[in-house]
């Protein structure tokens, strides 16, 4: 506050007039080379669309590899288990979800849950 740093100034030994000089400045010009990013193709996918039970979903999710992964939800009705509770927590890379149409089901909750970005159009409900 400012009553600490009056008394920190009033304790402190009187400021010369010229302050110390500083020590001379080095710059070593660099130089870095320049990366382009290598295309690895689109992002590793699965669709789940209409009426799924979690053993079916889980089968399809599974098969993606551990990296960032799109899944689109389309219509979707799931209902919930305990492996697909599981597998999302399970899970350390980003889960991106597009959503279209109507989704429900406690399964589909748990997906929307666990996911890192969530897109969706105007029919998402």
């Amino acid at each position: 506050s400012g009553t600490i740093a009056h008394a920190v100034l009033e304790a402190a030994p009187a400021a010369s007039a010229e302050p110390p000089p500083l020590p001379p400045l080095v710059y070593k010009r660099r130089s870095f080379p320049w990366y382009e990013a290598k295309d690895k193709g689109p992002a590793p996918s699965c669709r789940l669309a209409r009426s799924m039970r979690a053993s079916s979903a889980l089968r399809r999710l599974r098969r993606l590899p551990d990296a960032a992964a799109l899944v689109q939800l389309q219509s979707l009705t799931l209902d919930a288990s305990e492996e697909l509770s599981e597998w999302l927590r399970a899970r350390r890379e980003p889960l991106v979800l597009l959503c279209r149409g109507p989704v429900g089901g406690a399964g589909a909750l748990l997906l929307l849950d666990a996911a890192t970005v969530v897109v969706a159009d105007t029919t998402f409900t």
